[in-house]
């Protein structure tokens, strides 16, 4: 199931727990990847999420996460780049 929080639970989920928390609490684990992708052991999370998500584009300015774009069809795009492609003026 996906589910989108607002602000506003999601911020009090984080600082105060109770059932915002629980909430939080519940979401499932991603699986880590087989083996090491990035150069940097901790960018393999957002591809492990992105997989997991079926997500097609991460944003992000790390570089090593950047120079792993394409990998099993996920592109990383530099803030900039996505919001030329995506959220252009029609």
């Amino acid at each position: 199931m996906r589910v989108i929080l607002d602000t506003n639970v999601f911020m009090s989920g984080v600082f105060f727990g109770g059932i915002p928390g629980r909430i939080l609490g519940a979401f499932v684990e991603v699986p880590a990847l087989a083996e090491p992708v990035s150069a940097d052991p901790d960018d393999d999370k957002f591809l492990a999420c992105a997989v997991a998500a079926r997500v097609t584009v991460i944003v992000s300015g790390d570089k090593d996460l950047v120079d792993r774009s394409g990998w099993h069809g996920v592109r990383v795009l530099r803030p900039r780049p996505f919001v030329n492609e995506f959220l252009v003026e029609p």
